[in-house]
């Protein structure tokens, strides 16, 4: 867990356009959630891309930050 932190910061050090990319990658990669089986990772996931959300507030006005936000969301609704 430490690990994606530690990528995180990384990313954010690099500036705007390193967290508008990886805020892109992670939304490609939201739309393969629904083969992951276990509980538990899917939860381990979710709380990884809050924490991204946390980290890239200065990215916050940004479309694919709120598309991002928006489909965390909505797969953590229906985890419920």
């Amino acid at each position: 867990t430490a690990r994606y932190k530690e990528l995180f910061k990384r990313t954010k050090e690099a500036g705007k356009d390193a967290l508008i990319l990886k805020a892109v990658d992670i939304l490609v990669n939201l739309d393969f959630f629904h083969f992951v089986l276990k509980s538990e990772l899917k939860k381990s996931l979710i709380k990884k891309w809050e924490y991204f959300l946390e980290i890239a507030l200065s990215i916050e006005k940004e479309p694919v930050y709120q598309e991002l936000k928006q489909k965390i969301k909505e797969i953590k609704n229906r985890q419920k």
